[in-house]
């Protein structure tokens, strides 16, 4: 009898380890656990109360929008390294009637790069993630531009290169696993900008400012952690 039953044992374990369920799989991580995080939006406005340019608040025209992006790094739990790029591009014609003045053509581009540090101070759980913004950022910029005043033309370049800091705020919104929308700005900066000006091919007179400023230059953003 209890050969018998040791051969019924024998008999049955594969085929008890055949039936037992297979494992899950495992679980992707959730987007609170990405180490990057990659995104693109544009400047929606520009509020400010200086004016030199900047990848924060410039573009050639005010309905020229500034395209940006930018790729993220976390450092820790609350803390991530951000490395971004922004630009515009601006190319106008106008037919000028005789007897009028207006400008007649404007060709503008810009591109900034920046870096900075992004600190998340919401508690973990929170409906939004608002975070601190410190920055630094570097660019280039020109200007072509024709005015006519009662058929004399006028040719003015402006070429000019800054460098500067601010410190602003984001907010993120999480809409599914792993992709978010962020409304972000800078709130104060201060830059350092030198330019050279060209009128009708005259000789090239250059200036420097230094300047502090409060502005707020909302941008949104679609964002991807990962």
């Amino acid at each position: 009898m209890r050969r018998f039953a040791a051969l019924a044992v024998l008999a049955f374990t594969p085929i008890a380890a055949v039936a037992q369920p297979a494992p899950p799989p495992a679980a992707a991580a959730p987007a609170s656990d990405a180490r990057w995080s990659l995104g693109a939006g544009i400047q929606l406005f520009t509020f400010m109360t200086t004016a030199p340019i900047s990848a924060s608040i410039f573009s050639p025209s005010a309905d020229i929008p500034v395209v940006n992006a930018s790729l993220e790094r976390r450092l820790s739990e609350r803390t991530w390294l951000a490395i971004g790029v922004a630009g515009a591009f601006e190319r106008r014609r106008a037919d000028v009637p005789d007897g009028t003045a207006g400008i007649s053509r404007v060709d503008g581009r810009q591109v900034f790069l920046t870096t900075g540090i992004r600190h998340v101070v919401t508690a973990p759980g929170a409906p939004v993630d608002v975070s601190v913004v410190v920055a630094a950022e570097g660019g280039y910029a020109t200007v072509d531009e024709r005015f006519v005043s009662f058929l004399t033309p006028t040719k003015e370049e402006l070429m000019a290169w800054q460098v500067g800091t601010n410190v602003g705020i984001a907010v993120d919104r999480e809409l599914t696993g792993g992709l978010s929308l962020r409304v972000a700005t800078p709130l104060v900066g201060a830059t350092y900008q030198r330019s050279r000006t060209r009128l009708n091919g005259e000789p090239s007179r250059t200036g420097n400012d230094l300047s502090a400023r409060v502005l707020l230059a909302p941008r949104l953003e679609l964002r991807l952690a990962f």
